[in-house]
């Protein structure tokens, strides 16, 4: 009797967790446009392709340089990697890092560029994760440094900037 009602708490259990269980299985295999404002700059906007296992890749279409009319000065940033989780079925909390290169336009840019620290929040609505709403900040860290250390004082911390994004692609369509 008591090994019964010992296997049917640990059935319990795993079924109570499986059902808490945000593994993202929606996002995963899908690129989505985002459109970012910060401040009086012009929106400006990043590609994401969510890949399995909570990897994300980021290109921005102002990375390059030659964007001193959405920003009104020129920066030059990698592409950005990272991770992501679903908190709940309407939450993604997005943490991806890259570089941003030396500028003598922005005074915290003046030395030898710095790792660049992106943290966003998606809010979809109806669960059909076609289209959001959210926050991103990001923060400048000295380069060579880790930013994963909880000692290591970043350079910069952004005011939040607001976003929207719309699905692109959906693999699982194709």
């Amino acid at each position: 009797m008591q090994k019964r009602i010992i296997v049917l708490w640990f059935l319990s259990f795993i079924l109570i967790s499986e059902g808490q269980n945000y593994q993202c299985p929606s996002i995963e295999n899908r690129i989505y446009q985002v459109q970012t404002r910060f401040f009086s700059y012009n929106p400006f906007y990043f590609l994401m392709l969510f890949l399995p296992n909570g990897i994300i890749y980021e290109i921005s279409n102002i990375a390059n340089g030659l964007n001193a009319d959405s920003l009104g000065l020129s920066l030059q940033f990698a592409p950005h990697i990272g991770f992501y989780e679903c908190l709940n079925s309407s939450t993604l909390h997005i943490t991806d890092f890259g570089y941003i290169f030396k500028s003598n336009e922005v005074e915290v840019l003046t030395s030898n560029g710095h790792f660049a620290f992106h943290d966003y929040f998606f809010y979809f609505e109806n669960g059909t994760y076609k289209e959001c709403v959210g926050t991103l900040r990001y923060k400048f860290y000295e380069t060579g440094t880790n930013p994963f250390d909880i000692t290591n004082i970043p350079v910069f911390i952004s005011a939040p900037g607001r976003i929207t994004c719309s699905l692109m692609t959906d693999s699982r369509q194709a």
